[in-house]
């Protein structure tokens, strides 16, 4: 927990920040996280790629740099440079890897870059990858 206090009757004014310690712990793809997220294997980009099903407001599904989404656009993959030498496969991975990821219950994306598809995310994302 981050939590911040300003003092009015400082000059300068005085920013106190309180940063309670975190518990980290390894974690592998099926795992259940803390608050119920699950860990689901993608695996296409680099091997320990995943996405996070998180179990709140109707669900969400965070993707990491496979598809972005810039303002209020359509979903896209990102360019082939960034996709490696064979982008062709890794497109076809990638959509199969999300494909799979439909049986989920989530009404949002979340993307590592570009703004979330927040309600109606699993039908952008359903209609994406049939594409």
């Amino acid at each position: 927990m981050i939590s911040a206090c300003v003092s009015p009757n400082s000059a300068p004014a005085v920013l106190s920040l309180s940063v309670a310690p975190l518990r980290c712990h390894a974690s592998s793809v099926g795992d259940l996280l803390p608050g119920g997220i699950e860990s689901h294997e993608v695996g296409v980009l680099c091997p320990d790629e995943t996405a996070l099903h998180i179990p709140i407001a109707g669900g969400a599904l965070a993707i990491a740099d496979g598809i972005v989404r810039f303002e209020d656009g359509p979903l896209m993959f990102v360019p082939d440079q960034l996709l490696g030498e064979e982008p062709d496969e890794i497109r076809r991975g990638l959509r199969a890897a999300y494909a799979w990821r439909l049986d989920l219950s989530f009404d949002h994306l979340l993307f590592a870059h570009g703004l979330p598809w927040i309600n109606g995310g699993k039908q952008a994302l359903r209609e994406f990858v049939q594409s």
